[in-house]
Parts: structure tokens; C-alpha cells; sequence
């Protein structure tokens, strides 16, 4: 696999003209095989000349013309590790000019030397199927050509001109768009589809389009706004949005494609092509109606988490002290004690019968109470859960909560029914089932239908019912490649994961790492250095040692000789060397404010300042161009894959040896992205570690699992 940092050398065609000491020894630094093809040229002139075109063609995958530039430095570096004069020549023209012949040997012979090859037909018609491949994962066109390139260097093809790849990769784009509109004509019709298009400018009551409304996101958990986003469900279906979906549009090209579609003013939707207007309102549509069903379920889970703890409350400061009833108890034993009158035998007796009284007090328990105090509440459950039947939840086997749904629907369809069949046996947990099998029918509906809401919650958190019109809350099979097609291409997805096609190739090195590490354990137990018992693994305490002077001494005299560095110029230096900038853009900024635009959404996706707020910063910016570019740069994968090139790049520099182990995960290494106002990527990053932990959390509840410092994480790619 090519390093990220050798994306930006791709297909260029002139050598840059300044180059520094790691791409000198990078590139043209050569091996025994390559020095005997160089040394194998009689004259020094054309062991340079031949030596410079393996560098070349080993840097940027193409060869290199006569009449491009040469720097000078590039001429010394090659001299002295040949051992033959650096000539006085910008250019490679005077030495092929009489021989043209010679220029192609040479290319050839560089070729051959390091394996590339020309494109051939039938790689040509690959490399059409492999980039629709790559769209059906990863939409967004814009890394495309970089992408290409990748392929061909890693594959050792010649990289062709660039308005060859563009030609490739637009044929490729539009073979694979014309089969996304074909799919999505047989499943949905066109007629459907053009009066969705005719539907998202038209005004939607007080909003301004359809299209917006559809796209706002609610800015707060509230029953205000879940009716809103049950009034978006119903619209959806009035538009018969909610239907079966075709699995070919999976999930990242249905989010590609809604934002296209949302980025752009919905007046404007009409000029462009039938197929791409298709494409995106087809996508749009399902992207608001599963989006839509994830925030009413997640403010469902907060809505129903609240109003237990408001149950709890309200129970809690109702209760008796227990305290103030230990101190009543005592206060009653020390009377009978310090009461003169009484006899010995009337004061024991007294006493047994105080005893026997708080021993025979069982007071309810406090869950049994917050239950109580529930269906005090059962009017707002019953409201919520008219609203919820309505959707399609459904689940890979029989479920008691899909049967108690199926049972409410009912009971809600038939007007004046309001006491729950006596014959129901639909096992919902213990908590509830003495209330609903009581005899007053009407409390046990209530107790009933708070049994299905708490039910619900918990299947929706571990999967086991699910929504088909949901990114979250979707059926698990769905989210597993079809046996069918894993079958067919087992070969081109293990090969681009880069893993092996059996498991026990595959869990041989983790093995053999576990055998490693309980060796090292089982050392250390027999030195004495770890104590394994019953509770658990115990360590020696580490006593701080004492700081020594002369360390004191050394760190200053190595930081003295270094200045400090200001943080923008670290900035451009670093972007210069991980082409930063160009990942997320998709290529080199154009100018100087592009720069700054791409620094500032960078900024404001990662603090809570808005675009408004950036632009005060940066006076020059625009806050209308700030957030166009937080738009562009929005994409997790691209942020995700230009901080890999900036960890990568730290990982280069030899004191990043000393930062850790690399298999250890600990709390006090984490980053947090934020999406909207709902949820947060929560990743604690191990040093050195090639994967980290990521899963979404509620901002305003508390995780049911912890990361502890010293707990084992991922070993690596």
C-alpha cells in the first residue's frame, strides 16, 4: 500500500523545484538492482540521465520529458552518489536532441526496471468498473482522480495525462448514475419521482419550502418538537415516500446525494439534468424520512428516560427519612429504658414489641413507587403511543414488543376501548406484569402500554426491533453484505481491506501476540512483579522517583537551542508537508483566502463558534464563504483520512517511539466531533494505535461504557 504522503507526487509531469533531504532519499536513492541498470550506461552523462528517470518515474508514476527543468540540486544529489561530475545543464534536451531513439530506451529500461507498464485495454475496462465500485462506497467524485491514480501506481501502470483520467472517470460516473436512475425508475416510477421534484420549492405553511423543513434540524429535545417530527413522518407518507427502498442505493449514496441536493436552493433543482435531479430527490426523500424517524426515536428515549427520573424525583422527596425513623426508634427504646415506673419484664416487653413492629414494616420499594407515580402519568404514554404505532417496527423473530404493538393498534383502532383484554399474555419483564394483571382492566392498559414503552426502548437500544426507513435504527441483517454477492467478490473486498481471505490466517498473528503477551504476564507473576488472586491482577506501586538536576539542565539547554516556533507558520508547514488542505479539498488551494477558508471551517466544525463567528475572527472571510466551506468539508471521511495524514507524519519523527506501547487505550487520549445538537463522536485515540474506538453518545446522558486508562484496545490494522 502507498503512503498518504506520496498522493500529491501523483502524475505529475516536471520535478518540483525545490526538494528536500526525505524526498532526495525517498526517491532517488536507488537499489543493487537499480545501480546496475544505471551503472550498465557507459558515459556519466547518461547514468544520471537514466538514474533520473527511474527517480522520476518512481515519484510520480509517468516519465518524464526532455524538456522539463531540472534543479540543480537534483543534478548534485545524483552526482555524488554516482560518483560522476553534476553537469551544468538545466534540461535533459541537449542530451537527447541528435538521439531521440535514446530517450525512449531510457524510458522504457526505467519502466522495466521498476515493472510499470501501459495501460492496456482490458485494464482500461477494469479500471471503469473498479471506480463505480468505488462510488458505490464513497460517492463524492472530488478525491476521485487522486484515487485513480492510486490505483495505477499501486497496480504499476502508467499514470496517463489527466484529461485522459478525467475522460475515464466521467464515462465511469455517468455508466454509474445512468444505472442509480435506472433503479430507482423500476422501484419507485418516474411519475413519483417527478412530483417529489415538483413538491420540495412549493412553500410548506410558514416555511419558506418543503425542502427546508425537511432538512431543518430540531435545536432541542421537547414534545414541541417531536410533534414536528411526527408532522414530517406524516407528510412523508402523505407523499408515499414510505415504501420499500432499493438496496443498490445504500446508505452513503443516499446521503451524497440529499446533501447535493440540500447544499442548492430548491429553485435551482430545475436546471439541472433529469437524471441527476432524479437521483438527488429520490435521495433527499429517503435521507429526510430516515433522518427524521432517528431524531424522533432518540428524543423518544430521552423523552421516556426523563420522565422516569421526573417519576424518581417526585417519589424520592416523598419518601420517609429513613434517619429520621431510626432516630424516632431509638428515641422509643431509650424511653422505655429510662422510665423508673416501669418494671424490668413491662420495659423488655415494650421494647420486644417496637422491635417486632419495624421488623414487620416492609415499606414498597422505590421502583414499585416511581411505577405508581407512572400511571399517575398514563394519559402523556397513551398520547405517545398512539403517535408511535403508526410506525413500521419490525424485528427478525417473534417479539413481545412488536406483539403488544400489534395489540395496541387494535385497541386504538376500535373508538371507546379503553381496558386491556384479559386473555393477553405478552411477556414484558416482571416489573410490570402484577399491574397488568390486575383486576381494574383500565390500569392495566395504562401499565400496559408503559410496560411497551420501556420494552421499546430497550429493543431499539440492542437492536433486536428495528425501523427499515432508519440509519440508526435499521435491521442488523442490512447492515451485512448479502450472502449472494459476498460469495462473488470475496476476493476484490479482502483484497481491498487488505486482509486475508481465511480466519485463521487472519487470527494466526493476533494468537500468536496473546501467546506473547500471557508469556510476558506469566514472567512477571514468577518475579513477583504482578499478584493474580480472586480479585483480580494487582501491580506493585511505583514510587515517584526523584527529578535529577542535570535532566533540568539538559531540557533547557535543548530547548535554548531552538526558538519558539508561532503556530500559524507550524501550520502551513506541516499542510505543506501532509498536503492537508489538498485532502479535504480534493486538490492544491488556489489561492491564499481559499487557504484561510478551508483553516476557519476546519475551526468552527471543531469548537461551537458559528461561521458568523469565524468571519469576526478573520476579517477578510466572509461568513457566507466560511460556511459553504464547512459544507464542502463536512464529510467525516475526509476529516477523518487529512488527521490520519497529520498523525502518520508525527509518527515519521524518531521521538515518536518513545510516545507509548501502541496497544494500550487510555482516557486521557480522545477527540470529540460533534454532529448538529444531538449526538457526539466520542474516540479515545491510543498512541500509535491504527484504529480507534468510535461510537455515538448522548451529550446530555451518561455512556454505559467507561474507558479506563491501561484498558487493552485494537492491536493495529
Amino acid at each position: 500500500m502507498m503512503d498518504h504522503w506520496h498522493s500529491p507526487y501523483l502524475g505529475i509531469r516536471s520535478i518540483p523545484p525545490e526538494l528536500n533531504d526525505f524526498e532526495l532519499n525517498t526517491f532517488f536513492t536507488f537499489s543493487k538492482k537499480e545501480r546496475q541498470v544505471i551503472d550498465g550506461r557507459r558515459q556519466g552523462l547518461y547514468r544520471l540521465a537514466m538514474a533520473l528517470h527511474i527517480g522520476f518515474l518512481r515519484m510520480s508514476g509517468r516519465a518524464l520529458d526532455a524538456y522539463k527543468q531540472i534543479p540543480r540540486q537534483l543534478w548534485n544529489h545524483l552526482g555524488t552518489h554516482l560518483g560522476v561530475d553534476a553537469p551544468d545543464i538545466s534540461t535533459l534536451r541537449a542530451l537527447y536532441d541528435e538521439r531521440p531513439r535514446t530517450l525512449i530506451d531510457h524510458q522504457q529500461l526505467a519502466y522495466q526496471t521498476l515493472g510499470f507498464e501501459e495501460m492496456r485495454e482490458n485494464q482500461r475496462r477494469y479500471v471503469v468498473r473498479w471506480i463505480k465500485e468505488f462510488l458505490t462506497g464513497r460517492p463524492d467524485t472530488s478525491s476521485l482522480l487522486v484515487q485513480v491514480k492510486k490505483w495505477l501506481y499501486e497496480h504499476a501502470i502508467l499514470i496517463p495525462h489527466d484529461r485522459e483520467l478525467k475522460r475515464l472517470i466521467v464515462s465511469a460516473v455517468n455508466g454509474h448514475e445512468e444505472g442509480l436512475e435506472a433503479t430507482l425508475i423500476d422501484d419507485l416510477g418516474p411519475n413519483l419521482i417527478d412530483h417529489w421534484a415538483k413538491e420540495l420549492p412549493k412553500p410548506d405553511d410558514e416555511h419558506a419550502s418543503l425542502q427546508h423543513w425537511l432538512w431543518a434540524v430540531p435545536l432541542r429535545h421537547s414534545t414541541i418538537q417531536m410533534k414536528e417530527l411526527f408532522a414530517k413522518l406524516d407528510r412523508l407518507a402523505d407523499l408515499k415516500v414510505v415504501r420499500p427502498w432499493p438496496d443498490r442505493l445504500n446508505e452513503a449514496l443516499v446521503r451524497y446525494y440529499a446533501r447535493r441536493c440540500a447544499n442548492r436552493p430548491p429553485s435551482i433543482s430545475k436546471r439541472i439534468k433529469a437524471r441527476g435531479r432524479r437521483l438527488e430527490t429520490a435521495c433527499f426523500m429517503r435521507y429526510s424520512l430516515c433522518t427524521t424517524t432517528d431524531q424522533l426515536l432518540e428524543m423518544f428515549r430521552r423523552w421516556l428516560k426523563d420522565l422516569r427520573n421526573d417519576a424518581a424525583r417526585q417519589v424520592d422527596a416523598g419518601r420517609p427519612d429513613d434517619r429520621k425513623l431510626l432516630n424516632e426508634f431509638v428515641d422509643a427504646v431509650a424511653a422505655c429504658v429510662e422510665d423508673k415506673s416501669l418494671q424490668p419484664s413491662d420495659a423488655m416487653g415494650k421494647i420486644t414489641e417496637l422491635v417486632k413492629d419495624v421488623r414487620e414494616r416492609k415499606p414498597p420499594s422505590r421502583s414499585s413507587l416511581i411505577r405508581l407515580q407512572l400511571m399517575a402519568k398514563g394519559a402523556q404514554a397513551r398520547a405517545m403511543l398512539a403517535k408511535l404505532v403508526q410506525l413500521p417496527f419490525e424485528s427478525e423473530s417473534q417479539h413481545p414488543v412488536i406483539d403488544g404493538i400489534d395489540l395496541l393498534r387494535k385497541i386504538y383502532s376500535s373508538p371507546g376501548k379503553n381496558e386491556l383484554p384479559e386473555t393477553v399474555d405478552i411477556k414484558l419483564g416482571r416489573a410490570w406484569r402484577e399491574l397488568i394483571a390486575g383486576e381494574d382492566r383500565v390500569n392495566a392498559l395504562y401499565a400496559f402500554e408503559w410496560a411497551i414503552l420501556f420494552a421499546l426502548r430497550m429493543a431499539l437500544r440492542n437492536g433486536s426491533v428495528f425501523v427499515n426507513h432508519s440509519f440508526s435504527h435499521r435491521s442488523r441483517a442490512t447492515l451485512l453484505i448479502p450472502k449472494e454477492e459476498w460469495e462473488a467478490k470475496r476476493k476484490i473486498y479482502c483484497g481491498a481491506m487488505g486482509t486475508p481471505m481465511t480466519a485463521k490466517e487472519f487470527l494466526a498473528p493476533k494468537i500468536e501476540q496473546l501467546d506473547l503477551g500471557l508469556d510476558q504476564l506469566r514472567k512477571a507473576c514468577l518475579l513477583g512483579d504482578i499478584r493474580i488472586d480472586a480479585a483480580g491482577v494487582h501491580t506493585t506501586p511505583i514510587v515517584a522517583t526523584k527529578e535529577e538536576k542535570h535532566l533540568d539542565v539538559l531540557r533547557r539547554g535543548l530547548f535554548d537551542a531552538r526558538p519558539l516556533g508561532q503556530l500559524p507558520e507550524i501550520i502551513l508547514q506541516i499542510d505543506s508537508q501532509v498536503r492537508f488542505s489538498w485532502l479535504l479539498l480534493g486538490r492544491e488551494p488556489r489561492s491564499r483566502s481559499e487557504l484561510l477558508l478551508i483553516y476557519a471551517a476546519v475551526l468552527a466544525h471543531g469548537t461551537s463558534l458559528s461561521a458568523a463567528d469565524i468571519a469576526r475572527m478573520i476579517p477578510e472571510l466572509a461568513s457566507a464563504d466560511v460556511r459553504k466551506m464547512m459544507k464542502r468539508v463536512a464529510d467525516e471521511r475526509k476529516l477523518r483520512e487529512a488527521s490520519d495524514a497529520v498523525l502518520q507524519f508525527m509518527h515519521r519523527h524518531p521521538i515518536a517511539a518513545h510516545w507509548g506501547r501502541g496497544d494500550l487505550a487510555s482516557s486521557d487520549m480522545m477527540s470529540l466531533e460533534t454532529t448538529c445538537v444531538f449526538h457526539a463522536n466520542w474516540t479515545p485515540v491510543p498512541p500509535q494505535t491504527g484504529q480507534s474506538f468510535q461510537r455515538k453518545l448522548d451529550t446530555r446522558s451518561r455512556p454505559n461504557w467507561t474507558p479506563v486508562p491501561g484498558q487493552t484496545g485494537h492491536l493495529g490494522r
